[in-house]
Parts: structure tokens; sequence; C-alpha cells
């Protein structure tokens, strides 16, 4: 039976350390990168700048494809901008689409529900939004 070793040891790869070191910190700057790169996209959904979160997201997409996060959102992105050019069927295609890649986002969850339940009250789409789409609805 063989002894365990007393302390870890990094595996033998020929790397020498003071690359795999320096890799490893590479990898640790684009992780914090990436992140600042999110954090600001979703600043942007927020503060209703879509064109520029879109860009954004489908950058990161595009550098970390396996990342269901960011494909999520951007699917979130481009279904706020269906929903604000009037097109509610586009929209809700594009938020299902966001729930398929995150079903916890509950972005994406509140807006298809609400424009769900707008479609079967039989409002029209872009019906208007504030006091005075309210005045000309019925």
């Amino acid at each position: 039976m063989r002894r365990p070793r007393s302390h870890p040891s990094m595996p033998t790869s020929g790397i020498p350390t003071s690359q795999a070191i320096e890799v490893l910190g590479r990898a640790r700057r684009r992780d914090t990168e990436q992140k600042e790169r999110f954090l600001s996209a979703l600043a942007d959904l927020e503060q209703g700048r879509l064109p520029s979160a879109r860009t954004a997201l489908r950058n990161l997409v595009a550098e970390s494809p396996s990342d269901r996060r960011f494909r999520a959102y951007l699917h979130c992105v481009t279904g706020r901008m269906h929903e604000s050019a009037g097109r509610v069927a586009e929209a809700v295609v594009e938020y299902d689409r966001a729930l398929g890649f995150d079903p916890d986002l509950e972005l994406a969850r509140g807006s298809r529900d609400l424009l769900t339940n707008k479609q079967s009250r039989g409002e029209p789409e872009g019906g208007g939004a504030g006091r005075i789409g309210r005045w000309f609805r019925k």
C-alpha cells in the first residue's frame, strides 16, 4: 500500500513552475476583465443602452461560447430590443431562449410573463406606455 504524501505537489507536466504561474496569472486577468465587461453590459442593459449591451454580450459569447450566463443575457437584450420595437412575438421567443440557458433568470421570466399576460388580455402590440397610452387603449 502506498503511503499518502504529507504535502501536495504539482503534477509534472514538463512546464517550469514560473511559466505555469505566469499562465495562471494571465487566466485570472482574463477572467477579471470578462467579469468587468459583463458587469458593464448589465449596466448598459439597466440604463436602456441596448445596442451597446448587445455588442458587449456578443463579444463575451464569442470569447466564451460555453458560458450559458452570457448567452442567456444576450437573448434577454435581444428580447428587449424586439419588445421596444413592438415585436412582441419575437421578444417572447428570445425570452424563452434565455430561459433555456438559465431557467432561474428573473429578468427573462418577468419580461416574458408580462408580455404573455398582455397578449392573453388582448392588448395590441406596442399598446402605448404611460398615461397617454392608457387613455387611448379603450
